[in-house]
């Protein structure tokens, strides 16, 4: 630290990540701040130099803001999500094992849900902006701008998955993944292996990283065969809709000279939709050969003989509640993306 630099209290913010309005209203005795977050500041304002009335008799052990005696940590964690998390197979167990780690770190999850509409129109939730938060996890598919009008409260957040926009060095927040590449690059070859060279990758890679990654692990396995490299085709929705459907899905196919003979799917809700192609009244296929992604229950129930890749939920969740008390507690480290490895089930 230069010591000739005047410290001021835009200095302090720019070190927590913080709004200087956060940080003036903590030194003019303003309400509106958690406790956790007041510490914070003081600390980090006496560390750096910063003179004031309220640093003069502040203990040190209060500045720490969480007891490192014994890590013992109260806070207050916002899950925020769409409406169609909750009741899923895929998101339940997630939450729950989130919630359970945070629970046993003596920490509360409040939930908020993010309406269609007001994330079109970047409006987030009041539970956000009125009461004071220790830190967010953020779950869903979401637009850019949004991701971004939520880092701007600039509060600790984490999120499962991102938009390839706000990937790699533009992150804006901590990301918590499954390996997604190599699993689909494995899952693919399985296809080949199989004897197919006309192979489908079906859903929206752009929509986030996850589906961009599974496109490229199909992608890779489909080039360095001779036999299929010249024969990729991507399945993508053609509307701003999120979701894929089985009528959308056989518009696409009915514009296909040659039908492909197996697919790989970005989940297994689209596989799901893909194996519906057999039914009336498409009756499009007698039988298909489908990779999904996820193993889920809904897919494991309704086809029982199909290759995935199975996404650990206990781990994951733990893993976003163990990365949101991470940055609470590191506040100025580079973003960082926690991968965790998934196991590729092949029929």
């Amino acid at each position: 630290m230069n010591k000739n630099k005047k410290i001021t209290q835009e200095t302090i913010a720019q070190h927590l990540n913080y709004s200087r309005n956060t940080v003036s209203k903590v030194f003019n005795g303003n309400g509106g701040v958690k406790e956790r977050t007041r510490q914070r500041i003081l600390s980090k304002a006496a560390e750096l130099g910063y003179k004031h009335p309220l640093l003069e008799d502040e203990p040190n052990d209060e500045l720490l803001g969480v007891s490192e005696k014994n890590d013992t940590i109260h806070l207050e964690i916002a899950f925020v999500c769409h409406a169609n998390s909750f009741g899923n197979s895929f998101w339940m167990p997630i939450i729950q094992n989130m919630e359970r780690h945070l629970s046993q770190n003596h920490c509360t999850m409040r939930f908020v849900i993010v309406e269609p509409e007001n994330e079109q129109s970047l409006i987030l939730p009041s539970t956000l902006t009125i009461k004071p938060l220790d830190g967010i996890v953020i779950a869903g598919l979401f637009q850019d701008e949004y991701y971004k009008k939520v880092a701007s409260l600039n509060i600790p957040l984490v999120s499962f998955d991102i938009s390839r926009d706000l990937s790699g060095n533009n992150k804006i927040c901590d990301v918590v993944m499954v390996e997604n590449t190599a699993a689909s690059y494995q899952l693919t070859q399985h296809l080949i292996s199989q004897g197919h060279t006309k192979i489908a990758f079906v859903g929206n890679r752009d929509s986030c990283q996850s589906f961009y990654e599974r496109w490229d692990g199909y992608h890779r396995a489909m080039n360095e065969n001779s036999l299929t490299r010249n024969n990729e085709l991507l399945l993508n929705f053609k509307s701003s809709n999120k979701h894929f459907d089985t009528a959308g899905f056989y518009q696409q196919l009915l514009e296909i000279d040659e039908l492909p003979t197996a697919f790989v799917c970005a989940n297994d809700n689209i596989a799901k939709y893909a194996y519906q192609l057999q039914a009336p009244p498409y009756n499009l296929y007698k039988k298909m050969t489908v990779c999904g992604f996820d193993n889920t229950p809904e897919l494991t129930s309704y086809i029982s003989n199909h290759s995935t890749a199975r996404i650990f939920a206990d781990e994951l969740g733990q893993a976003l509640g163990e990365q949101i008390l991470w940055r609470i507690k590191n506040p100025n480290h580079q973003f960082r993306c926690l991968r965790l490895c998934v196991s590729v089930i092949l029929k």
